[in-house]
């Protein structure tokens, strides 16, 4: 037996019309509206899903869940995964302690360095954020973090300049 769409009622049928045709709506959902649409007037699964280029499967599953949901049924359904460690305060006062001077904080220090922002979210707000959740969050806040560059120190070793193949004298030519 061949699947199709329930009975519309006006409502959905005038808001099916115009997701359908919609060019501000999202693309997922103008889809499935337009696969309840072709097949409110008839039109078999395997002809919807050439349509709209989604297997005949799929097409099946909207349709149920139409069915079964109506208009509620064409929007996103919730993802499953692991919920939030953090919210958003939490990563407000990250950010706005970053934008803080350490010093104008009495900190002993005069940049921040992720580990030392890490350790004042703790000991200050009782906060453990990862390192690179705090890139993320920094990133995402508009501040460029630069990462600490040690090899730029000056060498102890007093033949280094030589031992590297170059002589500390400029070479003419």
């Amino acid at each position: 037996m061949a699947l199709k769409v329930r009975t519309l009622t006006v409502e959905e049928a005038n808001e099916l019309k115009r997701l359908a045709s919609s060019r501000t709506a999202p693309h997922r959902v103008v889809q499935r509206a337009q696969i309840v649409w072709a097949s409110a007037h008839g039109e078999m699964v395997p002809a919807i899903a050439r349509q709209v280029g989604l297997s005949a499967l799929r097409v099946r599953a909207w349709l149920h869940r139409f069915n079964r949901d109506g208009l509620a049924g064409l929007a996103d359904a919730p993802r499953v995964g692991r919920p939030r460690r953090h919210n958003e305060t939490v990563r407000g006062i990250a950010i706005a302690l970053a934008r803080t001077k350490p010093h104008a904080l009495g900190l002993p220090f005069a940049l921040w360095t992720l580990a030392r922002l890490q350790q004042t979210l703790q000991e200050r707000h009782g906060l453990h954020v990862t390192s690179a959740t705090l890139w993320k969050w920094l990133k995402a806040g508009g501040l460029h973090w630069k990462r600490q560059q040690s090899w730029f120190q000056v060498t102890v070793d007093a033949a280094f300049v030589v031992k590297r193949g170059r002589s500390s004298r400029p070479t003419r030519k």
